[in-house]
């Protein structure tokens, strides 16, 4: 391939007149920049080179995506208001000699309307109309609607007026409830107020486990204070 003298010096250029007709048809299709460097061998600071300095080039692109985006805007439009279009089906026929054959006949067939192409179509061509809006109510504890404009927030200015939260602070060992002995315990300590404070330990006998322990944990105070004593 031989190079082109650059119009405006410097390294001649690889550029070509028929490289404007073949862009043209590459962003007809679709093509990407960046693709269409790769079908040309080029790089992106090449082809944006030549569009500065070839302005049939340049048009050509502005063109061939021009048309690009109209199909595209068509496809939309028939999504949204619903189009007829022809499909080919194979059907089984019967000739006049009685044998079954197959044959391909078109068939016009309906496309419904797409809400969602609706929405993307009316969204991006009357905005103001059809753009999406989000109404946030405000209600008090008795279900009744309020202006979140006339809504007051008091800032508390003194120190005595800001509402404190307790600090957490870990029980201390006293503070916490003290385990029962277990029933053999308990029954030790019942044998020696017997001798020391009998009146504490009457009728005992009568009662069985879990009453023990009940007994024992509404007498403990005067129980320590019988056997400290002692």
């Amino acid at each position: 391939m031989v190079a082109r003298k650059n119009p405006e010096g410097g390294r001649p250029t690889s550029f070509k007149p028929e490289y404007v007709e073949l862009v043209k048809c590459y962003c007809e299709i679709g093509l990407t920049d960046q693709e269409i460097c790769e079908v040309l061998c080029i790089s992106l600071p090449t082809f944006y080179r030549w569009q500065h300095s070839n302005p049939d080039f340049k048009d050509a692109i502005r063109v061939g995506k021009g048309q690009a985006d109209t199909r595209v805007e068509r496809t939309i439009y028939n999504q949204a208001v619903g189009f007829y279009y022809t499909e080919d089906v194979l059907v089984k026929l019967r000739g006049d000699d009685g044998k079954d054959f197959y044959e391909t006949v078109q068939v016009k067939k309906y496309k419904q309307p797409d809400t969602k192409a609706m929405q993307f179509w009316l969204k991006n061509r009357k905005k103001a109309e059809w753009r999406e809006q989000y109404n946030h109510t405000v209600s008090d504890m008795e279900g009744n609607e309020i202006n979140p404009l006339k809504i007051n927030i008091m800032t508390p200015t003194r120190h005595e007026d800001r509402v404190v939260k307790p600090a957490y602070v870990e029980p201390s060992t006293e503070a916490k409830k003290e385990e029962l002995p277990a029933i053999g315990e308990i029954l030790k300590v019942a044998m020696i107020l017997q001798r020391e404070a009998p009146h504490l330990v009457q009728d005992l006998s009568q009662l069985d486990e879990p009453e023990l322990k009940i007994w024992y944990d509404q007498n403990k105070e005067k129980i320590k204070s019988v056997l400290g004593k002692k």
